[in-house]
């Protein structure tokens, strides 16, 4: 009879203990703070990767096409010449995302479209960034991956090189052409074709 009549008195003594709330407190507040900063993280790392591609997408495209200059100029056909470019386009655009990231997905390539009033190298496809901490958030917020690229295409760069004989439009046109060329210490680096950027843009 008294253990029983002693119960009431050990709940209402465990509900009026507060040993150990502020520990419980602390992990609660650690869980959110920790969720905040890895994101933030992953964010970070994220957008790093996202102007990684971007930039390497636009060097490539710029590459292929002068490529396709080049092998036009020497003689080769073309669809040989087209071959070659997309080839040195997706060449130039691996070298330049060596050091991305956790990437996975990437299916990127290059296409070059000779429409007649201009010849166009567009990129096509997309990758994916792999999140460390989103990943592991609990299943209804998790996010193991984040899209590199917009996925209707429109940040997907490329480049044109407008035709001026033949009747296209710019058959007679007299245009005044200015250029702002990047000559600082990033131009030194690779531009995956064995030469450097800067002698690559020369």
């Amino acid at each position: 009879m008294s253990t029983i009549a002693s119960t009431p008195k050990l709940i209402r003594a465990a509900l009026d203990d507060e040993g150990g709330s502020v520990a419980m407190m602390f992990g609660l507040m650690a869980f959110t703070v920790l969720t905040f900063v890895g994101s933030a993280i992953d964010i970070g790392r994220w957008m790093q990767a996202r102007r990684t591609t971007m930039e390497a997408i636009d060097s490539a495209t710029l590459s292929g096409l002068r490529t396709y200059q080049e092998q036009v100029a020497l003689g080769k056909s073309a669809n040989d010449a087209k071959i070659e470019a997309q080839a040195q386009a997706l060449r130039n655009y691996k070298a330049n995302v060596l050091n991305r990231g956790t990437v996975q997905g990437d299916n990127i390539a290059f296409n070059l479209v000779d429409n007649g009033s201009d010849i166009t190298m567009k990129a096509v496809g997309n990758a994916e960034y792999r999140t460390a901490f989103l990943a592991v958030m609990p299943s209804l917020m998790s996010v193991p991956t984040l899209p590199l690229l917009r996925m209707d295409n429109s940040e997907h760069g490329e480049a044109k090189l407008a035709a001026g004989g033949g009747g296209g439009n710019n058959t007679g046109t007299s245009l005044e052409v200015s250029l702002m060329l990047d000559v600082t210490g990033s131009m030194g680096s690779s531009a995956g074709n064995g030469q450097t950027k800067l002698q690559a843009m020369k």
